[in-house]
């Protein structure tokens, strides 16, 4: 009987209130044992779990959105500069080709530093002669790029995208084009000094008669080193046609109908050298018109 009341006060004491619970203190959380969320291959994913996406570097496969500037100067002496801009790597190199009339074609290398480029100048010390121009700017094979360049581009230039960008089956071309206009009048010749320099230039046709002369020895066996032989009469024949453009047109005209002729007299076929026959005949009647022009013929380019 003795149990009973032991159990009620027990049971006294569980009822009794509770003194006031302490106030909840939450600790700060210890910067060393925050975990910084996994890093993840989805590019959404991984900007919602506060990821930053890292700039574009060598090895990525991230496009770059090419622009290749040109810009053309053509100063006083008649030669031009091409020079620009562009986003491509550092050590790009560049073909930079202006062509004309006549099948004019002349190139220099570039390359790209501190995201510009410059070439030039081109023609002959001379000048170029009159007339429109196109200047293309090329980035060469990025097969044949420096290394640097091939691990930003990519090997085949893959990562380069844009308008001025061109699908081949060597790799991708970058290419941009423009085209301008070269007028010799300001670097006119007149006088005197416009009969010496007709001379000069007539010598040097003279000179391209002997070449065309020459080559029948080729032409009579088929020598494929012909071909070889016209090619440097034609640039030889070239260079003096423009240079005959600074000329007053009464010295001009009969030097022009000289270097026609002779495109023919330098031809590797079997005919070539009737046409040389002829080609000696215009440069006799140049040069007596060259001796004989007057005073007013003499006048300087309009």
């Amino acid at each position: 009987m003795s149990r009973i009341p032991l159990i009620a006060a027990a049971l006294l004491v569980a009822c009794q209130p509770s003194e006031p619970d302490e106030p909840l203190v939450v600790p700060e959380p210890d910067p060393a044992a925050v975990v910084a969320p996994a890093p993840t291959d989805d590019p959404i994913a991984g900007v919602l779990a506060g990821e930053v996406p890292a700039p574009v570097s060598a090895g990525e496969d991230k496009p770059i959105v090419v622009w290749l500037e040109v810009e053309v100067e053509v100063p006083s002496d008649g030669r031009p500069m091409v020079d620009g801009r562009t986003n491509l790597p550092d050590g790009t190199m560049l073909v930079v080709t202006l062509e004309g009339e006549d099948d004019f074609t002349t190139q220099d290398i570039a390359s790209v530093r501190d995201g510009a480029y410059s070439a030039g100048p081109f023609g002959p010390d001379e000048g170029m002669g009159s007339g429109d121009y196109a200047a293309r700017v090329a980035m060469s094979l990025p097969r044949s790029q420096p290394d640097a360049v091939k691990a930003v581009i990519g090997e085949g230039g893959e990562r380069l995208v844009g308008d001025a960008v061109i699908e081949s089956d060597m790799g991708v071309k970058v290419e941009t084009t423009q085209e301008f206009t070269v007028d010799a009048g300001s670097g006119s010749l007149s006088g005197e000094g416009a009969r010496a320099e007709a001379n000069e230039i007539l010598e040097g046709l003279r000179e391209v008669w002997q070449l065309g002369q020459d080559m029948e020895k080729l032409r009579a066996v088929a020598d494929p080193n012909c071909g070889g032989q016209q090619a440097k009469a034609e640039d030889k024949l070239r260079a003096l046609t423009r240079s005959a453009e600074r000329l007053p047109a009464a010295l001009k005209g009969p030097l022009r109908a000289a270097s026609n002729d002779l495109k023919h007299c330098i031809q590797c076929e079997g005919t070539a050298l009737q046409m040389c026959t002829i080609a000696d005949l215009s440069l006799k009647r140049g040069e007596i018109q060259v001796a004989s022009a007057t005073v007013a013929d003499l006048r300087p380019v309009d």
